[in-house]
């Protein structure tokens, strides 16, 4: 989960796991902007240097942190096959509102930070990537997508993401499972 394809040794994967905890933590008591990788190394008990060894900058970490949450989706929540389903696509995003949702000091913290598009793009480029490639290889298998695999891509992702975004934004004050509800049925007549 916080190491990458490559098989990674244990000391790495425990400086990455201390990272990703104290970036949580260190979110839920200050603005975005304000965070600097001191503040993240110091709560890790991780050296800047070997923080460095590992991640350009504090956005190529929280890109990072993003490839991990989506790993740690398929492997922990997401049981099905890795063909094109659109069942995924509505549990990833049910899982997303519900981890959100969990945590909204976090939410909060990223909505007033003036660095949050920062944050944003990158989820929305993680989830672009990924998405393009499951409807590609939907494609490559004799599956008929509404559009082109780009520009189904581009709805979906683009679309989910002002839909959270704005919920976000608002308070969460729609409740997620009807959140949820609406976006699955949108997901559903987009991939019937």
């Amino acid at each position: 989960m916080y190491g990458n394809s490559v098989k990674e040794d244990l000391r790495v994967i425990k400086t990455k796991r201390a990272l990703v905890i104290a970036f949580g933590e260190l979110m839920r008591e200050k603005p975005l902007e304000k965070l600097t990788v001191n503040d993240l190394c110091d709560r890790a008990g991780v050296r800047r240097a070997t923080f460095y060894k590992h991640f350009k900058d504090k956005n190529d970490f929280m890109v990072y942190l993003i490839k991990v949450d989506r790993q740690t989706f398929l492997e922990k929540k997401w049981q099905g096959n890795s063909g094109f389903d659109k069942n995924y696509f509505i549990a990833y995003v049910s899982n997303l509102i519900e981890n959100l949702a969990g945590n909204s000091l976090f939410v909060e913290n990223i909505i007033a930070s003036t660095a949050k598009h920062i944050l944003i793009e990158s989820i929305i480029s993680q989830n672009y990537e990924t998405t393009l490639e499951i409807f590609k290889r939907a494609e490559k298998s004799g599956v008929v997508l509404a559009a082109s695999c780009e520009n189904l891509t581009a709805m979906l992702i683009g679309g989910v993401a002002v839909v959270i975004y704005n919920w976000c934004h608002a308070g969460m004050v729609q409740p997620k499972d009807e959140l949820i509800a609406e976006i699955s049925a949108i997901i559903d007549r987009i991939l019937c």
